[in-house]
């Protein structure tokens, strides 16, 4: 159909990521599922995750492979004030990057 439309543009890659996610304490009734090619344009895969936590980090994990990101950890990072009582002490940060 886009092929012979000076409209609309060709899909030349789709990757269709299905994310189930679960209430903490539930079992899940959907199984993960591995990339798995269904044309030579379209690839699909399943990922069953709890909910909170669990969902932040596959989500995570997820972005880091599909654009090919590391993950470093910076620790003791200076402040230039002194941090409040409640809050802990030294400073830690992820920052992402091209792996």
């Amino acid at each position: 159909l886009a092929a012979n439309s000076d409209h609309l543009m060709q899909i030349q890659k789709c990757e269709l990521v299905l994310i189930h996610t679960y209430p903490v304490g539930e079992e899940s009734l959907v199984s993960d599922h591995l990339k798995k090619e269904l044309s030579p344009v379209l690839t699909s895969e399943v990922h069953s995750v709890r909910a909170g936590r669990h969902l932040a980090t596959r989500l995570n994990l997820l972005v880091q492979q599909h654009f090919d990101l590391a993950s470093t950890t910076i620790t003791n990072i200076p402040m230039k004030v002194s941090p409040p009582p409640f809050s802990s002490s030294p400073r830690t940060a992820e920052a992402a990057g091209p792996a």
